[in-house]
């Protein structure tokens, strides 16, 4: 794994640029989703303890307040696809632990197939309560 300081303001600010997107996906009902990125993951959860800032984060991203439901689970992620005709190619932060460290098998295997089939979460979006 290639490590990357996760306080560097560029890494962060492409996180949530991803989470952005994520969010935007959930908005316009693409099924499957899951959070496989440890990285974005960690920017969803600080924006989470600012209830004002992270409803203002949802409606820029989506026009929805999206919830956070814990929801464990490993495989293949399915939304690749969907991503890709909005935004282009899964950034690498997709692909990194909350330390900013690469997974470099997986980011190899998506960008020589276009595939993720090996990959953990433990979260999804849901309904906001």
């Amino acid at each position: 794994m290639t490590a990357l300081s996760p306080t560097k303001p560029s890494l962060l600010q492409s996180a949530q640029i991803e989470l952005g997107r994520f969010f935007q996906l959930f908005a316009e009902g693409v099924k499957g989703l899951n959070m496989p990125s440890r990285l974005i993951d960690s920017i969803w959860h600080k924006l989470y303890t600012d209830p004002a800032k992270y409803q203002n984060f949802c409606k820029e991203h989506g026009g929805v307040v999206v919830g956070h439901s814990p929801a464990k689970g490993e495989g293949a992620i399915h939304w690749i696809h969907e991503y890709e005709k909005r935004f282009g190619q899964l950034h690498p932060v997709w692909f990194m632990d909350d330390q900013g460290n690469l997974d470099e098998n997986a980011y190899h295997e998506y960008l020589t197939t276009g595939e993720w089939t090996r990959a953990s979460w433990d979260c999804t979006p849901g309904k906001h309560e």
